[in-house]
Formats: structure tokens, sequence, C-alpha cells
């Protein structure tokens, strides 16, 4: 099991090396690309190990750390916009992940219905995370719910699944935030849940879902100096702002989304100085 750790380990941060380098215009993905031959070696050694009978005992760890690099390389085919090929993968680590137990398909199965907010979590109470997933790997797990929410979201009439993909990443979210220690990628991984639901809901006239989502989205990012650059945050509220505005007639959200973009923008210059401006909390 060591090894298999030691394996994964290996690729995850040869891989985060390549993603940090210096992208080259002439060639965007090659950063990427590169990552993915990291994360594909060690699937490829990993799966090689588990069908040869060797690991005995650790081949269940081995399958869920294979699982987990499919993730990793399925996001990895989305962002270099090879769509299909990044859905499979994403799909194929994903059903690993979420495992065979009864109670998180039910869960699943009951947002799929159309559970959300109350429903939500009247489905969620007294449930237990996947048994068989570690802290990591639901992260892992609510990133592709994330991506695969992202990549619907995009496709006409996709919305309804992109809101399943998505309130699944949150409905997970929150059954391991009530039984694990903080996880700082796990946080930021949510406020990127959040944020893409407020766009889902917008798009499909949900304005108060949205503005609710929108606003929580924000005060994190800001909360969170993690997840908080402040001209993208900016760039992000201006762009809700006239989602809202234009498309949903929620003008008070607008204004309220435009005067924090304001703030955002300021505080580069004067951090800390900014005049009376309404509560993010607001």
């Amino acid at each position: 099991t060591d090894d298999c750790v030691a394996t994964f380990a290996r690729a995850l941060a040869a891989a985060a090396a390549h993603e940090a380098s210096e992208v080259i215009e002439a060639e965007p993905y090659k950063h990427k690309y590169a990552a993915r031959r990291e994360l594909e070696a060690a699937r490829d050694k990993l799966s090689a190990e588990i069908a040869s009978g060797v690991l005995a005992e650790s081949a269940a760890a081995a399958r869920h750390l294979v699982a987990r690099l499919d993730c990793r390389v399925g996001i990895n085919l989305y962002l270099t916009e090879e769509n299909t090929d990044g859905e499979k993968r994403m799909l194929q680590g994903a059903k690993v992940l979420e495992g065979g137990e009864e109670k998180w398909p039910a869960v699943v199965a009951a947002l799929e219905q159309g559970g959300k907010n109350g429903a939500r979590r009247a489905a969620l109470a007294g449930l237990p995370a996947p048994e068989q997933l570690d802290s990591d790997g639901a992260t892992d797990l609510i990133n592709v719910y994330n991506y695969l929410g992202i990549l619907w979201s995009h496709r006409a009439s996709g919305n309804d699944k992109a809101a399943g993909y998505l309130e699944r990443a949150r409905a997970l979210y929150e059954l391991w935030a009530l039984s694990s220690a903080e996880s700082e990628e796990r946080e930021q991984v949510h406020t990127e849940t959040l944020f893409f639901l407020a766009q889902v809901y917008a798009a499909t006239g949900e304005s108060a879902v949205a503005a609710e989502l929108c606003t929580e989205t924000l005060g994190r990012q800001r909360k969170l100096g993690h997840s908080f650059e402040p001209i993208r945050w900016a760039r992000d509220a201006l762009g809700l702002a006239a989602l809202f505005g234009v498309n949903q007639g929620a003008t008070r959200v607008a204004s309220h989304l435009i005067c924090a973009a304001l703030r955002a923008i300021a505080e580069i210059d004067h951090p800390g100085g900014v005049g009376d401006g309404a509560s993010d909390d607001e």
C-alpha cells in the first residue's frame, strides 16, 4: 500500500509542477499534456500491479487511487477541450469512488429527482459519506461533479443535468463537513460548486436560489483568502450582475454585486481603507 501511495503522490507532485510552469502562447496546453502524462503513467503502473495480483489485500486501495487518477485525467482532458474523452474518464473515476453502498446512491437518486434546498437537506439527514472515501478522495469526487456540471451547463438543454451534478457536489461536501476535519482544498472546491450553481440556477430562471448562492459564493471568496483574487472576483461579480440585471430583472441583487465589485477593485490600491459600502454579508 505504501508503494502505491508513493507512486500516486509522486505523480500528483510532478503533474502539479507541470501545471505551475509558464504557459507558452504557441502551445497553450503543453503543460497540461505533460501533467496528463505523469498521471497516466502512474495509473498504468498501478493498474498493472492490480492485474498481476501482487498487491493482494492492497488491491482495493490501489483501485481507489486509480479512480482518483481517472478523475484528474478526465478534468485535464476537459480543460484541453477534449470533452467527450474527459467526460468518459470523469464518469469512470466517479463510479468507483461512489462505490456500491445503498445509502450514497440513494442520496444521488433523490437529488436527481429534483431535490434541492430543504428537500436536499432532508435527504441528507443522518446519512454518512460513502465509507470507502477518504477526505482526499471526497475532494476529487466533488471536483469531478463540478466539472461535469460545467460541461453539461454548456450543452443545449443541459442545465438540469448540470444542476444535478453540482447538487451532488454540494451534498457530498456537506456530508464530509460534518464528519471530517476542514480541508483547504475542499473548501476551495466547494466555493466553486456554489459559484457554478448560482450560474445554472440563474440560467434556469430560479433567481431567488441563484441570488442566495451568489451571495454565499462571494462571501466565501472574500473571507477565505486563498480563493480571493480581487480582479477575478470583481469580474465574476460584474458578470453575475449582468446576468441578474439583464436576464432576470433582479436589479437589487445586480446593484449589490456591482457595488461589491467596485469595492474589491478599490481595495487593490487601498487595502482595508475602503469607504462605508454595503456589507459583504447582506
